[in-house]
């Protein structure tokens, strides 16, 4: 059957009872035939206690279910704007190269402008070219691609924020990890950090990136006002809504039979993930 054990074991707790019952009060004694007042009622009590115990765990099974089905809907969600997002980082790369390429092509109106004497042209021009330039331009953190892209996005939104974003990543170009699991580990982490540093009077997001022995180590810190609570070592929010960006890095760190953990201290809050980049 494709239930849990526990849900089998309570469905043949009924039909033993009876079995064990009509034994005991019929063939080895004959309490059922002389009409015993507790023997009488001994099979509807059971049935009605079965009852209740059997709903009641198989709501709980159906709740756990759902909640399992919400968080893998959440995940394959995420995951697919994962593979969205780097395409879409990736396109801003190629025009970047595309517009480096193309630098000739302004030198050359430059000159030509130059030649008419006209400073306020030239000197708006270089500005466009230059907002343009850094509009597409992704920031260089480290030598991996996919890593440098995530961030760089993110450090453009949380300069618009006012947030500093501070990274220190020491990790080979290629990485034996999916794209886009990756990026939704670094992206749910990195984006609960913002939506909590904006809130703070110290605005800044402190970003680890590591291999060491075989082993990526990603550790995301934040400030955060309040309190937070946790329950079965996540984060826990009562909003609608709201906690699955936690619970998929669990479910990924899991995946790869990693280790994640997530810890707020000092008013500090931190998520560090641990992924074998070797099969285990």
């Amino acid at each position: 059957m494709p239930k849990a054990n526990k849900s089998v074991y309570i469905l043949g707790i009924l039909p033993l009872c009876y079995y064990l019952f009509d034994y005991a009060s019929t063939i080895y004694t004959d309490m059922l035939y002389t009409s015993n007042e507790f023997v009488v009622q001994f099979m509807p009590s059971i049935c009605c206690i079965f009852y209740f115990v059997f709903i009641f765990y198989y709501y709980y099974k159906l709740e756990e279910q759902e909640q399992a089905e919400r968080l893998a809907e959440s995940l394959h969600m995420q995951l697919t704007h994962a593979a969205i997002d780097l395409n879409h980082m990736r396109t801003m790369q190629t025009q970047a190269a595309s517009y480096r390429h193309d630098m000739r092509h302004h030198f050359t109106y430059l000159q030509a402008l130059a030649g008419t004497g006209n400073l306020d042209k030239i000197q708006d021009y270089i500005q466009t070219a230059q907002s343009d330039l850094d509009a597409i331009t992704p920031k260089r953190f480290c030598s991996n691609e996919l890593i440098n892209l995530l961030l760089s996005a993110y450090d453009t939104k949380a300069e618009s924020e006012g947030i500093s974003l501070l990274v220190q990543a020491s990790i080979p170009a290629e990485l034996p990890l999916s794209d886009t699991k990756l990026c939704a580990i670094l992206s749910n982490a990195l984006e609960n950090a913002l939506h909590a540093s904006i809130e703070t009077e110290e605005k800044f997001i402190q970003v680890q990136l590591a291999e060491r022995n075989q082993t990526l180590l990603i550790q995301i810190s934040n400030p955060f006002i309040g309190t937070v609570a946790f329950q079965n070592g996540l984060p826990f929010s009562t909003q609608t809504g709201h906690g699955f960006g936690t619970k998929n890095i669990a479910a990924i760190a899991d995946s790869y039979h990693g280790q994640f953990q997530f810890f707020a201290k000092d008013e500090i809050f931190t998520v560090r993930v641990l992924l074998p980049l070797v099969e285990t």
